[in-house]
């Protein structure tokens, strides 16, 4: 989980939950946090081969102009920020399930006639991710911070990623409140890719393991109809 700190300036808006957000989701998972200043590109370079879920809490400026100019932003390490562009993820060596961009319009992009839309979620699709979740338009810091633990939350209990979306757009409707409910606060995320279970919770892997059951138990029976 990757959270740069946000305090207003540099050209970007403060953000208050996200790092507690990529905290609490990479502790649910057993996985890494990269805070503030940890959060940055050598960082990504260095653990994006081998996570099996990507989550990035931060600002990603998307362009309907030019596609490829959308990026997201990490840390430089120093204070200052830095930016991943749509070209540079498409040569990330990915391996990851589920890659999620909880930033602002980190869905939006340009169309292209013969390519379609060009934007961060299909560059990590392309980049190799199975499944991407990301958002339509602005994102509110506070509500998509609940509904993204309350997402994580659900993928741990074994549903699909279409599946645990739904469950966390459904229960922020539930206990957001008059205000809280309101579509602006979680319709925007939008799941595109796999849609099952990841496959430590009953996704792929367990699938595996009943295709190879069900394969033993017909050579099974070949083998004891033959011998009979």
């Amino acid at each position: 989980a990757f959270a740069p700190a946000f305090d207003g300036r540099d050209g970007f808006g403060a953000l208050v939950y996200n790092q507690p957000q990529a905290a609490d989701i990479a502790r649910l998972f057993s996985g890494r946090a990269f805070l503030d200043r940890q959060a940055t590109r050598e960082q990504l370079l260095a653990v994006a081969g081998a996570a099996g879920v990507l989550h990035f809490s931060t600002h990603a400026p998307a362009t309907t102009e030019t596609g490829d100019f959308s990026f997201i932003v990490f840390s430089e390490g120093k204070g200052g920020y830095d930016s991943l562009f749509v070209n540079d993820i498409y040569l990330l060596p990915l391996q990851a399930e589920l890659v999620v961009l909880n930033g602002c319009e980190t869905f939006v992009g340009k169309w292209y006639d013969g390519e379609g839309v060009i934007n961060l979620a299909r560059s990590f699709l392309a980049a190799g991710a199975n499944s991407v979740v990301s958002s339509l338009w602005s994102v509110n810091d506070e509500a998509s911070s609940t509904v993204m633990e309350d997402f994580y939350t659900a993928l741990k209990t074994g549903k699909g990623r279409s599946a645990a979306l739904r469950s966390a757009k459904q229960q922020q409707i539930t206990t957001g409140g008059k205000l809280g409910a309101h579509p602006v606060y979680w319709a925007a995320f939008t799941a595109v890719g796999k849609s099952g279970p990841l496959s430590r919770y009953g996704g792929q892997s367990a699938t595996l393991l009943w295709s190879l059951l069900a394969g033993g138990l017909v050579l099974g029976s070949l083998v004891w109809r033959y011998r009979g």
